[in-house]
């Protein structure tokens, strides 16, 4: 699946990449996000996204 596109966004950056970091604004504004959490990994944290796209067949969740 290729996804592309880009927005404008009126804010401070770091604000913006405040909000990126944070999973529960993601939850809120990623369309059919059903859980967005951050998972401590060997590495570091990683975002774990569960989402139910709304796309005909396109079915069941996905784990991003």
């Amino acid at each position: 699946m290729n996804i592309s596109g880009s927005q404008k966004i009126k804010a401070p950056r770091p604000e913006v990449f405040s909000a990126l970091l944070n999973p529960e604004i993601l939850q809120e504004s990623i369309p059919g996000c059903e859980s967005a959490e951050l998972v401590d990994m060997a590495g570091g944290q990683q975002m774990k996204l569960k989402i139910s796209p709304n796309i005909p067949g396109l079915k069941g969740p996905y784990n991003v």
